[in-house]
């Protein structure tokens, strides 16, 4: 009913404040991913402890041995990768809160619609669960893969850390909704 009485230049000026909000909210939300998707690579790299062993039996042969240990540094990371993954989640909440509200500013969506009836709650989800993975303190397991001639051996870390690398669309995001480039001009 607030709406009646509002001017052009009143919904223009709630409609920039919404985006600006949004726009920081979307640097920060860049900024804990690519944050936590970094220091997963680098927890990653110094979980993963590379060895060689000289074999004198076959001549000029080096086999390798993979061993995967974990130290007080890997933990204190992954913590801290834990807490980033944690804010991520509140700041792609937000943004999903800001959109709707810029949504309803711009006219497209209701003043009554929410997360379920403007059709974002599944991709609120999706982005939710998939920003949500990463490894947590504690958890480590290795696997092998049967290959030629041995076994290669995996650990679960090095796996969801290239999972974690994929929130760079966060990036993405930023230069899709606020860069020159999807100016409507």
């Amino acid at each position: 009913m607030h709406l009646i009485w509002i001017t052009q230049r009143q919904i223009k000026r709630q409609q920039r404040d919404i985006q600006m909000k949004m726009k920081k909210n979307d640097i920060i939300a860049a900024a804990l991913g690519i944050v936590g998707s970094s220091l997963a690579f680098f927890q990653t790299e110094l979980y993963y402890d590379f060895q060689d062993e000289y074999v004198p039996q076959e001549m000029n042969t080096v086999t390798t041995f993979h061993g995967y240990k974990t130290t007080p540094i890997n933990t204190m990371l992954r913590v801290i990768i834990t807490i980033t993954t944690a804010l991520l989640l509140v700041f792609i909440y937000r943004h999903y809160r800001f959109y709707i509200k810029f949504l309803k500013a711009r006219q497209k969506l209701d003043i009554g619609d929410d997360m379920r009836s403007s059709g974002l709650l599944y991709p609120l989800l999706f982005e939710l669960v998939f920003c949500s993975i990463h490894m947590p303190p504690g958890v480590n397991y290795e696997f092998y893969w049967p290959q030629y001639q041995g076994e290669v051996y995996f650990s679960l870390d090095s796996l969801v850390t290239s999972i974690m690398l994929c929130r760079l669309y966060l990036v993405w995001r930023l230069f899709s909704l606020y860069s020159s480039w999807a100016d409507h001009r």
